[in-house]
């Protein structure tokens, strides 16, 4: 009985500590296990971020292609709708080229005619000149004021031959007919042997209103020349009111020189109705003797 509960002691005993030794493999065993798979999962978390981060990597990359291209497609419409744009701006700014082509065109073609015209009313009364000179001998007036009187010529006719005067009178090219001396005109001067309602005839009568009407500025401003056009112009402007009244009103006041807002006033407050004259005449006869006389230096 006592060697066989020792012996089964001893059986016990050497069972727990096999039961030991197992349990000590078995934990080793876990430990280990529980070693490597922890190691597994670390090893795949690095792998996961490594896979993660190319992942990322690509994805930013991706992005950034798209981004760029985006950029670039934005880029190709935005030239896309600049060249949409820029044809109709184009047509607009060629419609507006043609438009200020036409307008010059326009505005040179009016000066070329201007000018044309003008230059045939030089050229037109020029050829008067010769019966200007003689008509100026016949009445006694230094032929030094011959271009004076075709620069009136210039601006009551242009120099043409078959116009007519206001009162209807034919080859009036001085607009004499309605002066002081219209009788010349109408009837002729024999003893110059000029005929009736002839240019001819229109130059003799404008010469000697003219002559007249210098005399009578002379007496009241003194001796004056060609060269003095201010005064001469008192004398012109004269011709087309009349002479004795614009005279009489401008020494009047003590006006010693043309200007045309003097010329103006006497025409509102003196010149009757329907008849007020042209205040700027001695101002375009000006012009017109500038030009005449500019030919003969």
């Amino acid at each position: 009985m006592n060697r066989s509960s020792s012996s089964n002691r001893t059986r016990t005993q050497g069972n727990r500590q096999t039961t030991s030794r197992q349990r000590a493999r078995s934990n080793a065993r876990g430990s280990s296990t529980r070693s490597t798979s922890q190691q597994h999962r670390r090893a795949a978390s690095q792998r996961g971020k490594a896979t993660n981060g190319s992942i990322r990597g690509k994805r930013s990359s991706v992005k950034a292609a798209a981004q760029k291209q985006v950029k670039r497609k934005s880029a190709i419409n935005s030239r896309n709708l600049k060249r949409v744009k820029h044809p109709r701006q184009g047509l607009v700014w060629r419609i507006i080229g043609v438009i200020g082509i036409v307008a010059i065109i326009t505005v040179l073609g009016g000066v070329a005619v201007v000018f044309q015209n003008d230059s045939s009313k030089y050229a037109a009364t020029e050829q008067w000149r010769p019966f200007v000179t003689e008509a100026c001998n016949d009445c006694g007036l230094d032929p030094q004021w011959t271009d004076c009187l075709l620069a009136a010529i210039v601006i009551e006719s242009g120099g043409k031959e078959g116009v007519n005067s206001v009162m209807g009178v034919e080859g009036d090219i001085m607009q004499a007919a309605e002066g002081a001396y219209g009788w010349i005109v109408t009837e002729g001067w024999p003893e110059h042997a000029v005929a009736a309602q002839t240019p001819e005839a229109s130059i003799y009568a404008g010469v000697m209103e003219f002559k007249q009407n210098l005399e009578l500025w002379k007496s009241y401003l003194g001796e004056f020349t060609p060269e003095d056009t201010t005064e001469i112009q008192l004398v012109i402007q004269g011709y087309n009111f009349g002479a004795d009244g614009w005279f009489a009103w401008c020494k009047n006041r003590g006006i010693r020189a043309y200007t045309v807002d003097l010329a103006r006033e006497y025409s509102d407050t003196v010149m009757p109705e329907g008849a007020k004259g042209t205040p700027t005449h001695a101002q375009k006869w000006l012009n017109a003797y500038k030009n005449v006389h500019k030919e003969q230096q």
